[in-house]
């Protein structure tokens, strides 16, 4: 976070009276960061955090990145891995694991287990695999067509996030310890594959 750009109290308080979050009390500039201008807001109704996209973006995406707010959230379990699941036979019999538990968006749960359950040792995709995953979790909730068109930005972020948190481990874990090191660039090649998608039909969505 950063401030390039400032905004006069009067042209702010203008600006939020397009949005249901009451009238501005004060704001300031946020120092932190390199990439975008921010301002930390107080309204009548609360404290908010305004953001000015100043590169990097282009204006035609805005909509599409900021309409990710809007998709339907709930508890996830954002880690279902599949030494997380449990089953006896083919029925699923348990789900453990649950620190990384969350109030967010359900499509993010999907896309995490596209990465953890899809992928082949050689990191292809498998699309049978996807297919069944897919169908599955839709026969008990579809996903919206929202929700469709932001898979492959969803599973992007998903396989950044186990990048990060494989790479953390891998560098912060002591040598000797009982601790199984898992390789953080097989998610480098998930985000390349994510990348390449051109619709979400290729994860295997009918």
């Amino acid at each position: 976070m950063a401030v390039y750009t400032d905004v006069a109290e009067g042209e702010l308080g203008a600006f939020l009276k397009h949005y249901p979050v009451g009238d501005l009390l004060s704001y300031k500039g946020i120092a932190e960061g390199t990439e975008n201008s921010n301002f930390l807001l107080h309204t009548s109704s609360g404290s908010y955090i305004l953001t000015l996209y100043e590169k990097r973006v282009e204006k035609a995406d805005l909509p599409f990145f900021l309409g990710l707010m809007d998709l339907p959230k709930g508890i996830i379990h954002a880690d279902l891995f599949p030494d997380n699941v449990f089953f006896l036979g083919e029925k699923l019999s348990g789900l453990i694991d649950f620190y990384f538990a969350c109030d967010d968006l359900y499509a993010y749960d999907v896309a995490t287990c596209l990465n953890a359950w899809c992928f082949e040792k050689d990191f292809s995709f498998n699309l049978t695999k996807g297919k069944a995953l897919l169908a599955g979790y839709q026969s008990v909730r579809p996903l919206s067509d929202q929700e469709q068109t932001a898979l492959p930005v969803l599973a992007r972020g998903s396989a950044l996030r186990f990048m990060l948190t494989r790479l953390y481990d891998w560098l912060t874990v002591p040598d000797g310890g009982l601790v199984m090191k898992r390789d953080p660039t097989e998610y480098i090649r998930r985000m390349r594959f994510h990348r390449a998608i051109k619709s979400p039909s290729e994860y295997g969505l009918a």
